[in-house]
């Protein structure tokens, strides 16, 4: 098949050879136009969204209270609040190598593995997930100075698995596989101020972290995953150590 600049060159060949029948007028004008054409490269086809298969740490965030917390306080001042803490939760993400790919509403989805795979992005998320429950802390503790209204915090839910990335009508943030839903229900069925992960993700992080088992969820609401654990910090310091958060798991 001929390419783009092939067919113009054609072209240019066709009419120098009818310029006794078309005249010097519309043959010199035609071609001052292709050539025109001839001289700009053209534009290259649109690129297709690329696909990729990985495995890769899902995290899901989300903001506990925020409805109450609207009930309270004018419209730009929970703007504030929920932009705010959206954007230094985004930055908490990146600083352990996490990618958001997701927003809604008060809510976010973050994967570790996305764009560069390392040996340790499950540890990274869980650290990530424990540094993002200390930010809901402080910005609860914040958000009674300032406004009196208490019950604002964070939870955190973790999986491990395969999902396809990009493709679809949102390919930059496009996401799918059974993989998600669990990492969403270990979200959902966290209590405020703490971080549920997989199975699946404890498996990466067995021994760096002190963790309680929880019991096995409902077969409705397993969604691919019977056994979780609860990793939460306890009061000391540094939101990263390895071996202080959550109730120490028994051996």
């Amino acid at each position: 098949m001929a390419t783009g600049q092939e067919q113009l060159q054609a072209g240019i060949l066709a009419l120098e050879s009818n310029r006794a029948l078309l005249g010097d007028a519309i043959t010199d004008e035609a071609l001052a136009s292709l050539r025109a054409r001839f001289a700009t490269p053209l534009a290259s086809p649109p690129t297709v969204a690329v696909q990729a298969l990985k495995q890769v740490s899902i995290l899901f965030l989300d903001v506990v209270g925020s409805t109450t917390l609207s009930q309270h306080l004018d419209p730009e001042d929970i703007h504030a609040v929920m932009d705010g803490t959206l954007t230094r939760c985004s930055a908490i993400v990146e600083t352990y190598g996490g990618k958001v790919l997701q927003y809604a509403g008060d809510s976010l989805l973050a994967v570790f593995g996305a764009d560069e795979v390392r040996e340790d992005d499950a540890e990274r998320a869980v650290r990530a997930g424990l540094a993002l429950l200390e930010e809901g802390r402080h910005q609860g503790e914040q958000i009674e100075r300032e406004h009196g209204q208490k019950g604002f915090d964070l939870r955190v839910g973790l999986h491990t698995g395969s999902v396809l990335l990009g493709g679809g009508v949102d390919a930059e943030g496009s996401i799918r596989g059974i993989a998600v839903n669990i990492a969403a229900r270990m979200e959902q069925t966290a209590a405020a101020g703490t971080m549920r992960i997989s199975r699946d993700t404890y498996r990466h992080v067995r021994g760096l972290f002190d963790v309680q088992a929880q019991p096995a969820m409902p077969a409705s609401a397993r969604a691919g995953c019977s056994t979780s654990f609860r990793t939460g910090p306890t009061s000391r310091p540094n939101p990263v150590s390895s071996s202080r958060f959550g109730r120490r798991r028994r051996r």
